[in-house]
């Protein structure tokens, strides 16, 4: 995208402010020791933990500066030192917020030059918190240059900085070198985000600093473009010169190391932790393995960095998860990838492209999906096989000695409540509009009275069915839109094309029913005085749940040792039973109690007999007494579990899927 430049001229500024580099500690009058608005102390507090190079251009000793309010205006602010006076009045605070405008793209990155009074970035803060609510680490950076220390003084004395300082995504370029230090790090950090908006809020357009900052950006992004093309052209020249007869040697000869390339994405746990435990597999097989991700939450991945990466490792083999070699034209056609799919997405279901490289190897992890994929033309010439999730026996094992502290576990993310149909509900409950809902109320297919009476009526029907009922609402679409037509019928509501497919299609419909199959068998225990202990997100805002809610839990050690304590571990993911946490369980050893689905994307069944290796409940009606069994036998709880994990371990572990992977590849061709 072209760079956007928006100009701000700051012609409001008081007559006696002068261009110069103070770095300043603070000294305060007694009228301002109390005020409310004085955040500077707090501020520097978190500035020394979290930024202390910023923090130590700010509290140099070489000049120290007074601030104080003004006596006529309690809103307006003067610094002064031995060399300037500022005066930040209410009159520009007003004006700094008023130029502020909201960004016009989705995912706007700003370049400030200059901080302004510090209200100007508060805003553009706001502007840009994390754009999608479901990953919350998904982060869009601030790049701050101001050259005069003294008005990040001002700023952190007018404002309260803690949010901006602790959500590590403004990075603060202060003092006379700022322009040369933003450059050195876009020049070392392959991965970082260029601005799409750069904002003056320095002198004027013309001063040296503003044209020398953008004239980096520009000459920066020129370097990387020239550097990627010829990145392109000298990988693609290395690959084109192995043949298929080489490649088929290699892997079936295997007379060195093979080095695999592992690329996914830090914005979504289970792909990051599902193509760390295939690598280790690798590992262990005696391979190089390189784990290829952003290394911040401010990163994205870029046609650079992977060729850089690409061409530094130089792979015989890259995994990706979710996604097809097609969709980076960049990458060497002639080297091995493999596209693990972990879920139906639309480049999944409807890819651009017929998919006709030789050297593309497609793998679903749950079986049903193979079916699905035959009928869809771009895969008509194309093998697809499946290649179950596993278990890295290095990060989940038994622990011993074996104590156990309480009943059941139960780990997993939860949606916010607001974005199910629990507000029709619960009234106390907020109803934020999401955007297909915006969309259908403004262009008046459907009423908003209309629309939450129908949120309510499919709430009421959820609501009178076991879970395992509720489940056909999800996985037979037909049965969930003959409730839909029936139900418009008998509000007098027009059954439209548009409005029926907005209910069948609804997020907040699917919503409810995963979080009912979620929620519903823990309430049930809970009234039963089963002692559970709950990790996920939102669970905390579940009135019934929140005093179990301990929080999210970190993947690998915190996780095993979480199992391992407990006398029964929950497998309970909506819609497929052979799951990351399936696997989890097993691997720690741990005695698991699953959700008997139908239809089970991904069945578990079909590797253990069902209630005599592996146990199962059905709904919230029966999971209580099941789980009191289990509980009162302990000594035949404990064989089951350890039967199931050795038996997980001789299917399951990485390893084997790794080298089903390697063998699979010199027998296409």
């Amino acid at each position: 995208m072209d760079e956007e430049v928006v100009l701000h001229t700051t012609t409001d500024l008081d007559s006696n402010l002068e261009k110069g580099i103070i770095s300043c500690s603070e000294s305060k009058s007694d009228s301002t020791a109390d005020s409310p608005e004085n955040f500077l102390q707090g501020n520097l507090s978190l500035l020394e933990k979290n930024y202390p190079k910023v923090y130590s251009c700010l509290t140099q000793d070489s000049l120290s500066c007074k601030i104080e309010r003004s006596t006529l205006d309690n809103n307006s602010l003067n610094i002064t030192t031995n060399q300037k006076s500022i005066n930040i009045s209410s009159q520009r605070r007003d004006e700094a917020l008023s130029s502020v405008s909201k960004p016009s793209i989705v995912q706007p990155t700003y370049l400030l030059i200059g901080l302004g009074v510090g209200d100007e970035l508060f805003k553009l803060f706001e502007f840009t918190t994390p754009p999608f609510s479901e990953l919350p680490n998904f982060k869009l950076p601030i790049y701050v240059v101001e050259p005069d220390p003294l008005m990040l003084i001002a700023a952190m004395w007018l404002h309260d900085f803690t949010e901006i300082i602790l959500s590590s995504r403004v990075l603060f370029f202060i003092g006379e070198k700022s322009s040369t230090e933003l450059l050195k790090f876009f020049k070392t950090h392959r991965t970082a985000i260029y601005p799409t908006h750069t904002i003056n809020y320095w002198y004027s357009t013309d001063d040296p600093i503003v044209q020398e900052n953008i004239k980096n950006i520009g000459e920066i992004r020129n370097t990387t473009s020239v550097v990627t093309y010829k990145l392109r052209i000298k990988t693609r020249k290395y690959y084109d010169n192995i043949s298929q007869k080489e490649w088929h040697e290699l892997f079936k000869n295997k007379n060195r190391p093979l080095r695999i390339m592992g690329w996914t994405s830090r914005f979504t746990t289970f792909l990051q932790y599902c193509t760390r435990d295939l690598l280790a597999g690798f590992t262990e097989l005696g391979h190089d393995v390189k784990f290829y991700c952003e290394d911040t939450d401010i990163s994205r991945i870029n046609q650079y960095d992977i060729l850089t990466t690409i061409d530094e490792f130089k792979p015989d083999l890259i995994i990706v998860i979710d996604h097809f070699r097609d969709e980076f034209p960049y990458l060497p056609i002639n080297i091995p990838y493999v596209n693990w799919i972990q879920d139906m997405l639309e480049n999944i279901t409807n890819p651009k492209f017929k998919i006709t490289n030789p050297l593309d190897f497609t793998y679903v992890f749950a079986s049903k999906w193979l079916e699905d994929l035959k009928i869809i033309p771009a895969y008509s010439e194309h093998i697809v096989d499946v290649l179950n999730l596993g278990i890295n026996k290095n990060t989940y094992y038994p622990i011993k000695p074996d104590k156990k502290t309480f009943d059941v576990l139960y780990v997993s993310h939860l949606l916010d409540i607001s974005l199910t149909l629990r507000p029709f509900i619960t009234r106390s409950l907020p109803f934020h509009k999401n955007l297909e809902e915006i969309n259908i109320l403004k262009n008046k297919f459907i009423s908003e009275d209309e629309l939450i009476l129908m949120y309510k009526n499919i709430a009421e029907e959820f609501d009178s069915l076991v879970i395992d009922d509720l489940w056909k609402y999800k996985s037979d679409p037909t049965t969930l839109e003959y409730f839909i037509v029936n139900t418009l019928k008998k509000n007098h509501i027009s059954d439209n094309e548009i409005v029926r497919q907005h209910f069948m299609q609804s997020p907040r419909v699917s919503y409810d029913i995963y979080f009912a199959i979620k929620t519903r068998p823990l309430i049930s225990m809970i009234k039963q005085g089963v002692d559970i202990r709950i990790y996920g997100k939102n669970w905390n805002k579940v009135q019934e749940l929140s005093p179990y809610s301990r929080g999210p839990i970190k993947n690998g050690k915190d996780l095993n040792s979480a199992m391992n304590q407990a006398k029964i571990c929950l497998n309970n993911s909506p819609g497929t039973s052979l799951h990351m946490r399936a696997l989890e369980i097993l691997g720690s050893g741990s005695f698991m109690l699953s959700r008997d689905i139908n239809p089970d994307d991904s069945d578990i069944k079909h590797f253990f007999k069902k209630n005599e290796e592996i146990y199962f409940f059905s709904n919230e009606d029966d999971i209580t007494s099941i789980v009191n069994y289990w509980l009162e036998n302990e000594t035949e709880r404990n064989i089951k579990s350890l039967s199931a994990h050795k038996k997980s371990l001789e299917i399951f572990e990485y390893k084997i899927i790794a080298e089903k992977i390697i063998n699979a590849i010199p027998e296409r061709f």
